[in-house]
């Protein structure tokens, strides 16, 4: 059997034929005329007269007369030309635009920009006037200046502190733990004024507060968070809708912590909580007068109907777990008889359900041979050999079906785990360099 990568890759210069036979250049959608249009632009591409595929699409789509977006007439260039036995390679980086590269991904690392997102607008800008004649696309920058910037030690940890912001935070943490400042807010407030003053854009408020509460607790001290604990009053509120949850009168704690809100609003008291923090002491208050939360406690009736669609979808007769989920739902919704919370937990029991009635596992495991291939179109695209992520995952979701491998056809899983080993391959090349020089 043939090797799944080859089918591109043995396509010859004129091969045309084998081109045309790969499942995503869809000949039945065009017509001659437009495909005859499509090929004189892919020869126009490859003798020079465009500067690259991108710049050609447009051009040609003005010219076809059947209704092709511009990225399918950008795949259908792009193949023609590699048949034509030009290099499927992205336009090569001049000194200029990764002088501009650097410099933005300089300014990430320093904090003066707060995500890659942010550098976009003045980055293509710049990238305008230094190369007009190759425009860039939002991706293809985005991820030059990404990979710039973890070159230049910016960390791989989303809420990661830079080392400018470590230092300033680690100054009014120190005050704090000193008996300066008396809570964790008048911290963060005192913080973020710093920043502004040092021209650096602030995290928001419960990235702070995570960040100060390790490092007070690093150095031996307890924060204090400056929540008001609840009054006699509202202590007393509290506790009889816990006593009512003790005794079954609400299903859950959100029932009862709804009307326990207006309660406290009803009495006066101005300060008001958030649902989350009276939902939590009423459960707390509950569980101490013997509540317990068995979420297995489903009546006769509903088990009926929860194990009818489990069997269904251990049978086949519903694609996923979620148009089951979504079908039971909507029958006990329809009865009257789900509650917010039993929608939540509805998943976790249909699939347990399902798994007993002898159904499959709703995520396959990726097998050794899917993942060399995911493999190598990732080391394709570390290398450089495209322009874009979304260009390697295209060409590596086509060689999974050649193979026959079609169980992670979605796009949300092809695209997660094609980032995760882009990303593990880029951790371990540069551990590998690291460990050749020391």
């Amino acid at each position: 059997m043939r090797d799944e990568a080859d089918a591109l890759e043995d396509t010859g210069p004129g091969d045309r034929w084998a081109v045309r036979r790969h499942p995503s250049y869809r000949r039945a959608n065009w017509l001659p005329q437009d495909i005859l249009t499509a090929e004189r632009y892919a020869g126009a591409v490859v003798e020079g007269r465009f500067r690259s595929v991108s710049a050609a699409a447009p051009s040609c789509q003005s010219e076809l007369t059947g209704r092709h977006t511009l990225s399918a007439v950008q795949q259908r260039l792009r193949l023609l030309t590699r048949a034509l036995g030009r290099s499927w390679l992205p336009l090569p980086w001049t000194r200029e635009e990764k002088a501009v590269v650097d410099r933005f991904a300089r300014a990430i690392v320093e904090g003066r920009y707060r995500s890659v997102k942010q550098t976009l607008p003045e980055c293509q800008h710049e990238l305008g006037q230094v190369a007009p004649e190759s425009p860039r696309t939002d991706t293809a920058v985005a991820w030059r200046v990404l990979c710039r910037a973890y070159d230049l030690g910016l960390p791989r940890r989303r809420h990661s502190f830079t080392a400018q912001e470590s230092r300033l935070l680690d100054r009014y943490v120190s005050a704090m733990v000193r008996g300066v400042y008396p809570d964790v807010p008048t911290v963060i407030r005192r913080y973020q004024r710093a920043c502004e003053r040092a021209g650096i854009t602030a995290r928001r408020n419960n990235v702070i507060c995570g960040r100060i509460v390790t490092l007070a607790r690093s150095k031996g001290c307890e924060p204090v968070r400056a929540v008001r604990p609840l009054s006699p009053a509202e202590t007393r509120i509290v506790n009889d809708f816990s006593l009512a949850l003790a005794r079954n009168e609400y299903r859950h704690g959100t029932a009862a912590a709804a009307d326990c809100l207006r309660a406290l609003a009803d009495a006066g008291f101005s300060c008001r909580r958030s649902a989350r923090v009276i939902t939590r002491r009423i459960r707390a208050g509950a569980r101490e007068m013997g509540w317990t939360t068995d979420y297995g406690q489903w009546s006769a009736r509903d088990m009926q109907t929860i194990r009818r669609f489990a069997q269904a979808l251990a049978a086949g007769r519903y694609p996923t777990i979620a148009a089951a989920c979504r079908a039971c739902r909507m029958s006990l919704a329809h009865a009257g008889r789900l509650e917010p919370e039993d929608a939540k937990r509805l998943v976790w029991r249909l699939r347990k359900l399902a798994l007993d009635a002898g159904g499959k596992q709703f995520r396959p495991r990726w097998k050794p041979d899917e993942l060399r291939i995911v493999d190598r179109f990732a080391r394709a695209l570390i290398r450089g050999e495209y322009a874009t992520p979304s260009a390697a995952r295209a060409e590596c979701r086509c060689a999974l079906d050649l193979a026959g491998f079609t169980e992670h056809r979605g796009k949300k899983g092809m695209e997660s785990k094609f980032r995760h080993r882009v990303h593990d391959i880029r951790r371990y090349n540069a551990w590998l360099r690291q460990h050749r020089t020391t």
